[in-house]
């Protein structure tokens, strides 16, 4: 599941759970403007298919890393 809010992407892996950001970056922008034409209400979640890889990156605030999902092509929205 992808959602944008506030000028960023938050994935949700529908198997684990785990919620991780997406870096702005690569096939991201097709993936948001695909998102935007999907969505119902700002924030909503939609279901999207993606091929991407996980990497550490710093954080925009703080020091330590954090995990995010690099989004290399972005496939589909869903309904």
């Amino acid at each position: 599941m992808y959602e944008y809010m506030a000028d960023a992407g938050l994935f949700t892996d529908c198997i684990s759970g785990k919620k991780v950001p997406v870096a702005m970056e690569a096939d991201n922008a097709t993936l948001e403007r695909a998102y935007l034409g999907a969505r119902e209400q700002p924030g909503d979640a939609v279901l999207v298919t993606v091929q991407g890889r996980l990497e550490q990156r710093p954080p925009m605030e703080g020091e330590r890393t954090r995990e995010y999902l690099i989004v290399e092509r972005f496939e589909q929205v869903w309904p």
